[in-house]
């Protein structure tokens, strides 16, 4: 949370009265427990997800009866990976990487990739008409100093370490069933959370998802930007795959999530349920656009669909070739 939202909190919650307060955590009750209720709970399926990780945005999630064996094996691993993000991400390390040298191939190979992705957005905000020289100095300031966090943090491959973060964890299957340990589990999260408000110091290695996660982010209050394990997998990545396609596969995904958080997110919480997200054809179709290089690299001829003359110039110069 941005400091500045703690004196709106206290602002806002002086004007709740107590019936707001109680319906509020009713329906949150109701949002984290949608899965285990009766068909008539479809109501909330369109209800935006609460993450248990802080700094994660709210996404819409859709409840829905597991009707095979192969949904609910599916659905199992999903929770297993978010609840014991940590856990199965050392199986899933262990299982990608067998040993040392593959984990210093990805990293290396991964790393080059991000380095030049950096290296190239730094040229391009050199070439912008519409920033001034301040404030490209300040945009290029920061992404030199950008810390790239790549497949896993190097203390789950600690045995000792990963079994003192589970520490206070204990199942009894005897006693206990899949929502009693799926509430535990929700509570140790939640936890764990909690404890960085604690913090004295911020730990730029750390994930906020699953190692085996197909994702990638970047945190603008810690200037860090991730690329998990999962990701690091085809489609997406293979050190051994040629350049060309390295970059158009994960330096896609690179550019994606470091250049959509050049800009302000105040605006994202204006509404109580928004997707961060542009519509997915825009998101394609605008890009290609937007984009001069792409009209001369297939050849596309000018105001046509693909490359209008009037187009939204916000990482390319002005001059269009």
């Amino acid at each position: 949370m941005e400091p500045g939202q703690y004196a709106n909190m206290s602002r806002d919650y002086a004007g709740f009265d107590k019936e707001k307060l109680v319906n509020y955590l009713f329906m949150r009750l109701l949002l984290s427990n949608a899965q285990y209720l009766p068909t008539y709970a479809s109501s909330f399926r369109e209800m935006p997800e609460e993450p248990l990780v802080l700094g994660r945005k709210r996404r819409n999630i859709h409840f829905s009866k597991a009707d095979t064996l192969a949904d609910t094996q599916a659905n199992c691993a999903k929770v297993a990976n978010e609840l014991m993000m940590f856990a199965n991400g050392r199986v899933f390390v262990d299982y990608v990487y067998p040993d040392e040298k593959y984990k210093d191939i990805i990293r290396s190979s991964a790393g080059g990739v991000m380095h030049n992705i950096i290296h190239a957005f730094q040229s391009m905000v050199d070439q912008l008409d519409w920033m001034s020289e301040a404030t490209k100095r300040k945009a290029i300031e920061k992404s030199m100093n950008i810390i790239t966090n790549i497949a896993f943090p190097d203390w789950i491959m600690d045995n000792a370490k990963l079994d003192l973060y589970y520490k206070s964890i204990t199942f009894d299957p005897t006693k206990e069933n899949y929502y009693d340990i799926w509430t535990k589990l929700t509570i140790f999260n939640i936890e764990a959370q909690y404890k960085h408000l604690t913090m004295a110091t911020a730990d730029y290695e750390e994930f906020l998802m699953p190692p085996g996660i197909v994702n990638a982010w970047y945190q603008p209050e810690l200037n860090t930007i991730t690329f998990p394990a999962g990701i690091l997998r085809p489609p997406y990545f293979h050190p051994d795959w040629p350049a060309s396609i390295k970059y158009g596969g994960i330096g896609l995904i690179a550019g994606n999530v470091w250049c959509e958080k050049r800009r302000v997110d105040d605006r994202l919480y204006q509404q109580l349920m928004v997707d961060p997200h542009s519509p997915a054809m825009y998101r394609v179709f605008g890009t290609l656009q937007n984009y001069p290089a792409f009209r001369v690299a297939f050849n596309c001829p000018l105001n046509s669909r693909y490359a209008p003359k009037d187009h939204c110039n916000v990482w390319v110069p002005n001059y269009m070739p």
